[in-house]
């Protein structure tokens, strides 16, 4: 549970019942004093679900756009039934990690953005710092291969919306597949485990929340306060 790839199967990247989990959020106070926020967890309950929308989304033309909308069970992208809303809302205690897959995958350039709290997904850490990943194609992340490189974590107060943009020349009716697992949490808050969980002396997995730059994203207070740590000290660790 210590490093790996960021090009895996997620149903291969998914965690479970006991596993350790270190959160790392990027937040406004990165660009500023390069830091990030921790937060630690031991998963208690993992649930693997796969949600797919076929004939759910409409035909989009070449050069348009969707509007920004929130997944629904059904795919109608209404936001009173929202899924990963009705997944986390009130539940301080569950975070949701998933992939996107993309399709038709016979097409290279279907982009799809993601937002959260209006803000774009727009950074993200890899192994060797930050990178700016613009957005999600079938290449990078295939509809029937979901990949964790295009992975997300979610909370309560903190759900996505997406986008989808056809650069292609022909009209397609685009597929999206959210792959992954909803995971009950318990917060390890006694700094004697969180510093063994840095060092790798207990096994955890470290997982980058990051996206939304220059905003502070919203966690339950029951998380307790966030743990901080700069980014040089994270790739020595990560």
């Amino acid at each position: 549970m210590g490093n790996h790839s960021h090009n895996e199967y997620m149903l291969d990247h998914v965690l479970s019942a006991g596993d350790n989990l270190v959160l790392v959020l990027y937040t406004d106070n990165t660009e500023k004093e390069g830091e990030v926020d921790l937060f630690f967890f031991r998963i208690v309950r993992a649930q693997v679900f796969d949600l797919q929308y076929v004939e759910e989304l409409d035909e989009i033309s070449s050069g348009s756009e969707t509007e920004w909308f929130k997944p629904t069970k059904e795919g109608s992208g209404e936001d009173a039934d929202a899924y990963f809303d009705k997944l986390v809302e009130g539940l301080p205690y569950r975070i949701v990690h998933f992939s996107i897959g993309v399709g038709p995958e016979k097409y290279t350039d279907i982009r799809v953005y993601r937002k959260v709290g209006g803000k774009e997904w727009q950074v993200f850490f890899r192994e060797k710092g930050i990178q700016k990943p613009d957005y999600i194609t079938p290449l990078l992340s295939p509809y029937s291969r979901p990949l964790s490189a295009a992975e997300m974590i979610i909370w309560d107060e903190f759900t996505p919306t997406f986008n989808i943009v056809n650069k292609e020349q022909d009209v397609i009716h685009p597929a999206l597949r959210f792959l992954g697992a909803i995971y009950d949490i318990m917060p390890i808050t006694k700094e004697e485990k969180i510093n063994k969980m840095i060092a790798g002396i207990i096994p955890r997995r470290i997982e980058c929340v990051g996206g939304v730059s220059r905003i502070r994203p919203n966690y339950p207070d029951k998380w307790g306060s966030p743990y901080r740590l700069t980014i040089e000290k994270l790739n020595e660790v990560i």
